[in-house]
């Protein structure tokens, strides 16, 4: 999934805030960094004052763990580190602050007031907790705040929603990412002009159980979303709708009699697709494969369009299962709707399509039923 990154200048998110980005935000990469600043648009200010605040914060000393090292001190380390981090983001906004208080009439003042409140919110997910009054009072100033573009205000609300999930406690994976949902489906309800809110839920039915993935992609395909998000739902309900469908039949249309699909008595078979810039679809694969390798059917299809046919050739060879040939890649791909990486779809022992995200899924509860 796309990563969200933030417009302020401070360091990477804590890896869970990460995850939990990755799960419910689709923003495009239009964010401040070290190698594209943002240039000022400040007035009467003194020269430098606003752009030695969008400087990105230093980089600090990442902890690595020596095979020497004790855990308490490793503990120790990553909590300095921590800790570091957020009295750096803390003092960035409390300069954030003093611009606003110093140039109230700046044309800034109000960016300054939302790149403060962004700080702070990045500081809580590192465990910042002397600042939650002062956190949640600009949060509710700047959505408040309509002069603002619906783009600048959607971004402090996926924050402070996406904080509330990552503080929160849950029973389940599944009960986590339902939250997240309810943070995207807020999103979509204020900034229906937002196309990130709309990337969100489409990502987050990608991960969602086949039942609530089903009705959250009809309620998208409804919503007034971006017409290639539409396009993207309504592809992933017809690959919903393939399933209990013969892959069998569908394969030997394309391939002829040679498909290596069993019609009947033989081993559970996945379908996977894969391309050279997605390592993960590879990666998946072969860990699958040494675990599995005696009880699935492995059938790879390569995405590649433009990549070199001779690295595709190599690549392939590592890969596990037959590889569907560049001559009947095209036609296979599209009777069963393989058009993106990664996509793992598993048939049962007669052929028959059994879930289009398997990847998703358990392979000890999928495995069972697939083998009767």
């Amino acid at each position: 999934f796309p990563m969200f990154e933030p417009r302020f200048p401070a360091w990477r998110w804590p890896l869970a805030a990460v995850l939990g980005l990755v799960s419910v935000l689709g923003v495009a990469q239009t964010r401040l960094s070290s190698d594209s600043p943002v240039p000022s648009t400040r007035t009467s200010i003194p020269a430098g004052e606003w752009d030695v605040l969008l400087h990105p914060l230093p980089e600090p000393e990442r902890t690595t763990e020596s095979p020497a090292a004790r855990p308490d001190d490793l503990k120790a380390s990553v909590e300095a580190e921590r800790q570091t981090q957020v009295e750096q983001l803390v003092r960035r906004a409390d300069q954030f602050r003093a611009f606003r208080q110093n140039h109230p009439d700046d044309k800034n003042a109000q960016e300054a007031r939302r790149q403060e409140g962004l700080l702070l919110l990045q500081a809580a997910f590192s465990g910042e907790q002397t600042q939650v009054a002062r956190r949640r009072q600009l949060v509710a100033d700047v959505l408040a705040d309509t002069s603002l573009p619906a783009e600048d205000r959607f971004e402090v609300a996926a924050y402070a929603g996406n904080l509330t999930v990552e503080q929160g406690t849950f029973a389940s994976p599944a009960d986590r990412l339902a939250a997240f949902e309810r943070v995207a489906r807020d999103l979509v309800a204020r900034f229906p002009e937002v196309p990130a809110g709309y990337e969100s839920l489409l990502a987050i039915a990608k991960a969602e159980p086949d039942d609530r993935a089903k009705a959250l992609l009809s309620d998208l395909a409804k919503m007034p979303a971006p017409a290639a998000i539409k396009a993207q739902a309504a592809q992933w309900l017809a690959r919903y709708a393939l399933v209990g469908s013969s892959v069998a039949n569908l394969a030997e249309s394309t391939l002829g009699a040679g498909s290596p699909i069993p019609r009947k008595g033989g081993r559970p078979t996945v379908i996977y697709t894969w391309s050279v810039d997605n390592t993960w679809s590879m990666e998946w694969a072969k860990r699958l494969a040494a675990d599995q390798a005696d009880n699935i059917v492995f059938i790879g299809v390569n995405l590649d369009s433009a990549a070199d046919p001779a690295h595709v050739r190599e690549l392939a060879a590592s890969l596990p299962g037959e590889q569907i040939a560049a001559e009947a890649r095209a036609a296979f791909a599209k009777a069963l709707l393989l058009d993106e990486v990664p996509l793992v779809y598993l048939a049962d022992r007669s052929g028959r399509l059994q879930t289009v995200t398997a990847q998703n899924q358990s392979w000890d509860n999928l495995l069972s039923p697939a083998a009767r």
